[in-house]
């Protein structure tokens, strides 16, 4: 987001490092994990009034290959989008978790800030990237979506109370969403955790996907696909963990959440795992079942 990543303190087991997003963190080099989030950059206002100018769109933010990619996944018919970082996300890693969920109680000015920030970074951001893209040559449509990654919900729920969505976290969605579809894009929410306050609002937010609705935290496809399925297409759902039991196990675990996601109309379900691809799972296992849903579709 603006820092440089700064490694200060490693041993055999850990290296503890300032990232990009401005967070300390403790990565393990013992066993895979999640990283532990150690420090975060905001601690008072002064602190934000700082960091506010390093959150502008530019160049750099952008692959220097940009082209090449956008140019090979089209060759190969694929999907095209851009990554960011959810702007209620961004206020956390900022924030870190207990000053931001005191700010969403509050609704303090200044999470108010960083939202409409990091709005404006990514619409900006992309706004330099299809200009760039148009340049090189592409004509019609040189990406197809936005994938926003966030980090708003555990296992029982979202960090935040369904009041607190709409009220404080909900205009800013809407206004992102609307801006990234006048030009053409569509929208895909990915969080972690139980996502039914998110699917709750998204005839308002405009969400064309939400994904990957993680099994163990009580997303049930069936419900979701009952209840959303026609406002929004849904994507995942699919236990990592299940994958990596059996051959067997996995293609029973792909083609009965394939076929519950896509429903009767056999549509508005996107394939993906319900986390990032565990480096347990063989590549032979995924493919496999990537054949399976590729048969129900």
């Amino acid at each position: 987001m603006g820092w440089r990543r700064q490694v200060i303190d490693e041993t055999e087991d850990y290296r503890i490092t300032v990232d990009p997003d401005g967070v300390t963190r403790k990565h393990w080099k013992v066993y895979t994990t999640t990283p532990q989030e150690l420090d975060f950059p905001i601690k008072q206002p002064k602190d934000w009034r700082e960091i506010r100018p390093l959150l502008r769109a530019h160049e750099e933010r952008l692959p220097e290959n940009l082209e090449a990619q956008v140019a090979h996944a089209r060759e190969r018919e694929r999907f095209v989008v851009l990554s960011f970082i959810e702007p209620c996300t961004l206020a956390r890693r900022l924030l870190g978790s207990r000053q931001w969920v005191e700010s969403l109680q509050k609704q303090s000015p200044t999470l108010d800030e960083i939202l409409e920030t990091g709005v404006r970074l990514i619409v900006e951001t992309i706004d330099i990237a299809l200009k760039r893209l148009t340049a090189a040559g592409f004509r019609q449509s040189p990406c197809d979506g936005v994938w926003l990654h966030a980090e708003l919900a555990y296992t029982h729920g979202a960090f935040m109370t369904d009041r607190e969505y709409r009220s404080v976290v909900l205009p800013y969605h809407r206004q992102l969403v609307a801006e990234l579809k006048k030009r053409g894009l569509a929208v895909m929410l990915y969080t972690q955790g139980n996502a039914l306050t998110f699917l709750k609002s998204v005839h308002k937010s405009g969400f064309d996907a939400v994904l990957p609705l993680e099994s163990f935290s009580q997303n049930d496809l069936d419900t979701f696909k009952r209840t959303y399925g026609r406002r929004t297409a849904l994507g995942g759902n699919i236990s990592a963990d299940r994958l990596m039991e059996s051959d067997e196990a996995a293609e029973r675990e792909v083609s009965e959440k394939v076929k519950v996601g896509l429903g009767k109309d056999f549509s508005g379900y996107l394939f993906c795992l319900d986390r990032p691809v565990p480096p347990s799972l063989s590549l032979e296992r995924y493919m496999k079942v990537l054949s399976v849903a590729r048969s129900i579709t």
